[in-house]
């Protein structure tokens, strides 16, 4: 990636020494609609999510101290996803249950970026993350004929998953030997998240030869962990 400026604080921040000694304010912001669709009820029927109005974005800040060297710092939204489908429904059970897929990744990045000779820079900028999600599902599966047969509805909502790493980093380099082409590469760390919050959990049985029909809690608001990575 070949970029300039404060946003080089995010796309490549070799691109934070920009040439000219001065300040530079980067602000962006991106409403969206996110929607997903998937057969998680029954095979061949898609169902639609809801499409809630979501926005994203970055207030970013570039000053170079020298037309050579340039410091950054900003922060931004680095990832997210929204999927959320309520009241969602199943063949033969009355359990409605909700299922949702959101995480939100926002960060904080401090960089610097210093060119070498005339068209050749390097940079690198520290990251620190914050991850905020939920995730709730459903499955069934078959109960055995000891246990008397039947079929049972499990849903499981994952609610306030929080976590924060502090050690990520991103390190670029750029060559532009003049103003009408230029190349550039840069290397985003991987953040591993343990995202720590409550589950929820119930269930119904439908069909059960021994009497055990019924919907129940198979836990309220136990502690969970979510590991994922970026």
């Amino acid at each position: 990636v070949n970029a300039s400026g404060a946003e080089a604080l995010y796309f490549n921040p070799a691109g934070l020494a920009k040439g000219s000694v001065g300040s530079e304010v980067s602000l962006n912001l991106s409403p969206q609609f996110p929607q997903s669709q998937g057969p998680y009820t029954t095979d061949n029927e898609n169902l639609s999510s809801n499409t809630p109005m979501g926005i994203t974005g970055g207030l970013l800040y570039n000053y170079n101290i020298t037309p050579d060297l340039g410091v950054g710092v900003g922060a931004y939204v680095g990832a997210g996803v929204n999927a959320n489908f309520d009241n969602v429904t199943y063949a033969n059970y009355t359990l409605n249950t909700k299922l949702q897929n959101s995480l939100a990744v926002e960060e904080i990045a401090l960089g610097v970026g210093y060119q070498l000779i005339p068209g050749l820079k390097i940079g690198a900028a520290l990251r620190a993350s914050w991850v905020s999600a939920e995730v709730a599902g459903s499955s069934e599966s078959a109960l055995p004929a000891a246990a008397g047969g039947g079929r049972i509805l499990t849903y499981t909502d994952h609610q306030g998953l929080s976590d924060r790493q502090i050690g990520a980093y991103n390190a670029g380099v750029q060559y532009a030997p003049s103003k009408d082409w230029g190349i550039g590469l840069d290397y985003r760390s991987k953040v591993d998240f343990f995202a720590k919050g409550t589950t929820n959990a119930q269930y119904q049985i439908i069909g059960n030869g021994a009497g055990f029909n019924g919907t129940g809690n198979l836990g309220t608001a136990s502690s969970t962990t979510v590991s994922s990575s970026l």
